[in-house]
């Protein structure tokens, strides 16, 4: 994956709408990766992203620390 589409607001913005369109009309469902947990992309076991073209990151923590 090489591009990003980042999305920051208060809640109840709607902002998954736009995520959401895509995901169902346009690339579907079986292309489509959507998690909460930072942890599948910085740790080691991230088999589940394998043929994925989109990742969704839904209410992901910004902070410094997750990288450390």
């Amino acid at each position: 994956m090489y591009s990003i589409f980042y999305l920051k607001s208060g809640q109840g913005w709607g902002k998954s709408i736009t995520t959401d369109f895509i995901q169902r009309s346009v690339l579907g469902t079986q292309l489509v990766y959507k998690i909460s947990d930072s942890q599948t992309i910085l740790g080691s076991f991230n088999r589940q992203l394998q043929v994925k073209v989109l990742l969704l990151l839904e209410e992901m923590s910004t902070e410094k620390t997750l990288v450390e």
